[in-house]
């Protein structure tokens, strides 16, 4: 998954390094459950940046395709692979409950907010809140 580091994967850091420091997840396996979380709310926003990937990810990509179509090809590729690795995509899959949601939310807005102001689309404290409950 590092081919997405110029594409902004800080908050995927921050949740990850949550995740494996609390519940002792690999931060590889962490940072994946939030890479694909993180990259399709970017593109729900109307960030599309990631087509840029989709030339490499495909034989032939030089095609017809809009940067939107690309785009999203290239975050169900990374859905696709999580599944195929067998990474759960549930955050209760790995021990984390709906009442320990706080403490993420709390650690991600305060300590580690820092790393949100990279990421190519704004994440105030309502969408942190709904990308972690939509992960439960």
């Amino acid at each position: 998954m590092g081919f997405c580091v110029p594409m902004g994967t800080s908050e995927e850091i921050t949740f990850s390094y949550l995740l494996g420091t609390w519940y002792k997840v690999p931060h590889g396996i962490a940072g994946a459950v939030f890479l694909s979380h993180i990259h399709r709310f970017n593109f729900e926003k109307g960030y599309y940046e990631y087509a840029v990937l989709y030339d490499a990810m495909v034989k032939d990509g030089k095609d017809s395709k809009s940067e939107k179509e690309k785009a999203g090809y290239v975050i169900d590729k990374i859905f696709s692979l999580n599944k195929k690795l067998g990474i759960e995509e549930r955050l209760s899959s790995y021990g984390v409950t709906k009442d320990a949601l706080k403490r993420f939310e709390e650690a991600a807005l305060t300590t580690l907010k820092a790393a949100f102001d990279f990421n190519p689309v704004e994440i105030g404290e309502d969408q942190v809140r709904k990308i972690l409950s939509d992960l439960i």
